[in-house]
């Protein structure tokens, strides 16, 4: 049987969460009861999202807008302005996105549920977080939570250890973190130290527009996106040029 989950994530910066949308939406191995959005402009993350899982045929998935700030007082989200590029058109200003919000969505989908729901979070944790504090009941009805966020043992670049504070999802809204891993829910972290290693460039890129579908050519364009909008830095990151890390996926 699929595992079901709710996917929450802030796609449409870093191109790691599109591919991550999208191998969910694709996976046999999941039933993907919704999609959820977070952090800074929630209605055009919401838009890519919804556009994304259409182009996967997977228009049966909800998408719902959620929080746009941090529970955490004095942090203000951080947008590149290249966000929608390579996806949107002007044609997408209809697109459906779910009449409730993130957090009464992730609540109605985990209540109505057996209790075998996985909650997987690609972004920062304030969805989440106001979910369990609107609905505290849901703690005992989440099956396994899994995040990617944080950081063991950072990796090494040019000889010198990241900081831990270079991986955003956790330090986006501390608040909200804190609060969902004290809540109690079986929790799995997959950690920047193991992500780090899943690494995609150029010569990857040629391979994805190959495939010539419509799904893999929205994510050629906002992957060279991406590569351009970390161009200066990438060698800096990630000890190579042309190349981001897949976190999310």
């Amino acid at each position: 049987m699929p595992r079901k989950i709710i996917l929450d994530t802030d796609i449409g910066t870093d191109v790691d969460d599109a591919f991550a949308v999208a191998l969910a939406a694709n996976s046999r191995e999941l039933d993907v009861k919704a999609v959820t959005v977070v952090y800074g402009d929630v209605d055009m993350r919401a838009k890519i999202a919804r556009k994304l899982l259409n182009l996967a045929g997977r228009e049966d998935i909800p998408v719902a807008k959620g929080l746009a700030n941090p529970l955490t007082p004095g942090i203000n989200p951080q947008m590149m302005r290249h966000e929608g590029k390579g996806i949107l058109t002007p044609r997408d200003v209809d697109l459906k996105i779910y009449e409730k919000s993130a957090v009464d969505l992730i609540i109605e989908k985990v209540m109505k549920s057996d209790g075998d729901v996985t909650m997987i979070t690609i972004g920062p944790l304030t969805n989440f977080a106001t979910a369990i504090k609107k609905e505290p009941r849901i703690v005992k009805k989440i099956s396994e939570y899994i995040f990617m966020g944080g950081a063991i043992n950072p990796p090494i670049i040019k000889g010198k250890p990241l900081s831990p504070r270079f991986e955003t999802n956790l330090n986006s809204d501390p608040l909200a973190s804190r609060i969902v891993l004290g809540s109690g829910i079986p929790t799995k972290m997959v950690v920047m130290d193991v992500t780090w290693r899943a690494l995609i460039g150029l010569s990857h890129l040629e391979k994805i527009r190959k495939a010539k579908t419509p799904i893999t050519d929205a994510l050629a364009n906002m992957l060279e996106i991406w590569l351009t909008a970390i161009e200066k830095h990438c060698e800096e990151i990630f000890g190579y040029k042309n190349v981001t890390a897949m976190h999310d996926p």
